[in-house]
């Protein structure tokens, strides 16, 4: 689309503009009107239009129809409609124009700096937070690249392998394939029966894209050590909730040996509050999803069908990851055995399409990696 001022050389041409207009206009308004804009210096179709417009305001002329007017100034119809509506380019605040003062600037660096000298790295969010928090203005998403460009000797983003990378393409193939298969094979089955689970913990916490993680120039090309490298108890929760809003009992996974009667101090029951299981490490494995399935997700179902009056002929329906773990062949037989129909997402597309995981964990996640970080 051309700007005003390139179609504002159109030259006014009064028998094109009185001819066009003849039915609208009083013949000698219309005859004035037009000797102004001969003399005027300014008769481009902006100018002829807003004329126009004004004369409408003082109730001189009914409001002529938008292709009349275009036709009467030698402009095309949308172009017409958006001078006359007022709605032409706004002027618009470039929220990535915010500078800051040299010494903002500074002061900004020396506060990244020192949340890094302090947990390691930052993310690109903190340094946006803090850049609004010093400046007192809002800046957009990407306002952390400049900056990181201006301070390339002193910080930089944590440097991504081919393997890395990987693991952010979808397959758009996939994701309409998936799409299909749902829509086929979840028709009749009510919300109550469809089930979305996810699986949580510091492992995801770890599993943050390092792209946007930014850490001294010096050891941007060295690996995080992210708190599963450190001697340190971590946990494992997969959970999962169905389309009706009703949870399942979180399945919560702890390193060995566990003392279940700590935790009924604390206030946790085991099988009321959380099913605790103990593994080896602390992470979703073929055993422990074939454990979760019996002791969380059917008797969830069964729940759910009592509710609404079903039983297990109305099938059921678990969303989830693509992990090996979820689909050994034991985990096909217990789903099987209790009409459960078992669909796991794309590669690569959880964090896009698993309602859990970015409706749920999205936020716990993005609150341990900007708060707990490794000192954690």
């Amino acid at each position: 689309m051309e700007k005003n001022e390139d179609v504002s050389k159109v030259e006014f041409v009064p028998e094109i503009f009185e001819s066009a207009l003849h039915d609208i206009m009083n013949p000698f308004e219309l005859w004035l009107l037009s000797g102004d804009l001969q003399d005027s210096d300014d008769s481009s179709p902006t100018t002829v239009i807003r004329m126009v417009k004004d004369i409408l305001n003082q109730r001189l002329i009914d409001k002529p129809p938008g292709i009349v007017l275009a036709e009467a100034v030698q402009y095309s119809p949308p172009l017409a409609s958006k001078i006359w509506n007022n709605s032409g380019d706004k002027k618009i605040e470039n929220k990535n124009s915010v500078i800051l003062t040299k010494d903002l600037e500074e002061q900004l660096l020396q506060k990244v700096l020192y949340i890094i000298n302090n947990t390691g790295f930052i993310t690109a969010q903190e340094i946006r937070y803090c850049a609004e928090k010093i400046s007192g203005k809002l800046v957009c998403h990407n306002w952390h690249v400049d900056f990181i460009l201006r301070h390339n000797d002193v910080i930089g983003a944590i440097q991504t392998d081919k393997i890395e990378e990987s693991r952010v393409k979808v397959s758009e193939e996939s994701v309409f394939i998936y799409k299909i298969l749902l829509i086929t094979e979840t028709k009749g089955i009510p919300v109550e029966l469809i089930a979305c689970t996810d699986e949580v913990g510091y492992q995801q916490y770890c599993d943050a894209r390092r792209r946007m993680i930014i850490a001294r120039n010096a050891n941007t090309s060295k690996p995080l050590h992210n708190p599963t490298d450190r001697e340190e108890r971590h946990i494992s929760i997969m959970s999962g909730a169905g389309m009706s809003g009703d949870c399942m009992l979180p399945f919560v996974i702890l390193k060995k040996p566990v003392d279940l009667n700590k935790y009924l101090l604390a206030g946790t029951r085991h099988g009321i509050d959380a099913y605790i299981a103990e593994a080896v490490r602390t992470c979703m494995t073929g055993l422990l999803f074939c454990e979760f399935l019996p002791n969380c997700a059917v008797p969830f179902f069964d729940i759910q069908w009592k509710l609404i009056g079903a039983d297990i002929r109305t099938p059921a329906a678990i969303l989830l990851d693509n992990c090996p773990s979820n689909i050994s062949e034991f985990s096909r037989q217990i789903c099987a055995l209790n009409n459960i129909k078992l669909f796991t997402l794309p590669p690569n597309s959880t964090q896009y399409l698993q309602m859990f995981d970015f409706g749920i964990f999205g936020a716990f996640k993005s609150k341990l990696q900007t708060f707990r970080r490794h000192n954690s």
